[in-house]
């Protein structure tokens, strides 16, 4: 099993496109018609199937492959007390494709809503338009991960100066900085951490690398986390993802097993496909 893509609804959909596209470096895939955007590949031609939903939407990827959904929501509010997404993490190919990434944010005029060494990798964060939580990382060598068979995950001072000069040495422009990345983690907000652990273990079959009191990272084949879970900022309703709200609808998996939906502890969807 693998995270495949994930959909969140966005208040305006142009600008959410056109954030993902030149903020963050993802190649949109498909959209709808009207307010300035064109399909860019059809089902006929083999392609991508622009996305089908009453008030439109559109997909974005790299290289090619499908990796975010958007659907707009023009009245959706925030999910408020809800629990749903924390962040969304793109795994860029090097730290020196994270310096480039750095060298785009400065360029778009984002601004960083933090920035850690994590032992396992080295992260920036920022907010979509809508308030969404991204992370950009790159991972250390694997080999550096663990202490006495342990997976180790901390949260140290970032040199960002550093990584700037890892893009310069590798001759790598801003543009490049997604070249080879791929969605790496998703990090989600839990109402009942204990039974989200439980879920993540059981019916995903992910395994607990590192168990924080108010977080957990799992993961499959050994990585240091494709999911987590935390409940730092006290989420006390599960989501709904039918509600004409923003954040989080859905998340896709790669799987062997039979195409359904299970539903997490939290109201939070995952497509098994």
């Amino acid at each position: 099993m693998q995270l495949d893509h994930v959909t969140l609804a966005v208040r305006d959909l142009a600008r959410s496109v056109r954030f993902y596209s030149e903020v963050i470096g993802l190649e949109p895939l498909a959209s709808p018609t009207g307010d300035g955007l064109e399909p860019l590949a059809s089902a006929t031609g083999g392609g991508l199937e622009p996305l089908a939903s009453a008030t439109g939407g559109a997909t974005l990827g790299i290289d090619g492959r499908p990796r975010l959904d958007l659907v707009e929501r023009p009245n959706g509010e925030p999910r408020g007390d809800r629990a749903g997404l924390f962040h969304v993490a793109w795994l860029l190919a090097s730290r020196a494709h994270l310096g480039a990434a750095l060298a785009r944010l400065a360029a778009a005029g984002s601004r960083l809503t933090g920035a850690a060494d994590h032992h396992v990798s080295e992260a920036v964060y920022l907010d979509d338009p809508d308030g969404h939580g991204i992370e950009l990382y790159a991972d250390r060598p694997e080999a550096t991960w663990r202490q006495d068979g342990r997976i180790v995950m901390t949260n140290s001072r970032l040199d960002l100066d550093d990584l700037g000069r890892a893009a310069t040495a590798a001759g790598l422009e801003a543009e490049a900085s997604t070249r080879g990345a791929t969605l790496g983690h998703l990090h989600l907000e839990a109402t009942d951490l204990a039974a989200s652990r439980r879920f993540a273990v059981e019916e995903l079959g992910l395994e607990l690398q590192a168990d924080w009191p108010h977080a957990a990272f799992l993961a499959w084949r050994g990585y240091h986390h494709h999911l987590a879970y935390n409940d730092w900022n006290n989420r006390s309703r599960p989501l709904d993802p039918d509600a004409d709200s923003l954040g989080l609808i859905h998340i896709r998996l790669k799987s062997d097993r039979p195409s359904r939906t299970l539903t997490d502890p939290n109201g939070i969807r995952f497509e098994l496909a």
